[in-house]
């Protein structure tokens, strides 16, 4: 409670959100083109951040591979940050321009269905996991056993159910083994936003995700 309680302000959320990215300020300033000057007065709550800023820092964190909500960030309301355990695949690529061009997403895909060979990718079509994974965006999950779920809880999956994919999170693990899957934003909720109680044909837990490039034009 302590901890939580030491992030009240949006600056100290802002901070705490930078920390987790492993990025100095000035390496996150110079990646991203925002002014130190700026990261310093957010985090000391001497300037407030405007919405489109707001925005701007969310989708910092998750290229950098912390998941976090806009209400928590603006608020802190709802879940902690947490990290994102993504496999990296472009360290091979020396064009950093590129990096979530088609071309680029087509070619991890390949490298990750070569070296993992129980991976499985889909594009996400549904608005229920923003700010997570937003629609549109390229995903690549690993199969696991219905008996090692409860090591990634936490993370978004990608299950297969009666041949229909599904982008979900984990509600919870029933005590016959079932599945009781939900997405994140109930602004964009469908009748099958809650599932309850499934035996998923596939179960792959998203370690990989890459932003559609439109979304950038």
């Amino acid at each position: 409670m302590e901890f939580i309680n030491k992030m009240k302000t949006l600056g100290d959320r802002i901070k705490f959100c930078i920390e987790l990215t492993k990025l100095t300020k000035p390496k996150l300033a110079k990646k991203y083109l925002i002014s130190i000057s700026s990261l310093h007065c957010y985090e000391n709550n001497t300037k407030k951040p405007s919405e489109k800023r707001l925005k701007m820092l969310l989708d910092i964190f998750k290229k950098e591979n912390v998941i976090t909500s806009y209400q928590w960030l603006k608020q802190g309301v709802g879940d902690l940050p947490r990290e994102f355990k993504c496999i990296d695949y472009n360290k091979t690529i020396n064009n950093e321009m590129n990096f979530d061009s088609i071309e680029l997403i087509n070619y991890e895909l390949k490298n990750a269905a070569n070296k993992y060979k129980n991976s499985v990718h889909f594009i996400c079509n549904t608005f229920e996991l923003e700010p997570s994974i937003f629609f549109g965006d390229w995903v690549l999950g690993i199969k696991i056993n219905s008996s090692d779920v409860n090591k990634y809880e936490k993370y978004p999956f990608l299950f297969k159910i009666n041949n229909i994919t599904y982008l979900k999170y984990i509600a919870k693990i029933n005590e016959n083994g079932s599945l009781n899957l939900i997405g994140i934003n109930q602004k964009f909720s469908k009748k099958d936003y809650f599932i309850p109680n499934v035996f998923p044909e596939v179960i792959a837990p998203i370690f990989w995700i890459r932003r559609n490039p439109d979304h950038f034009i």
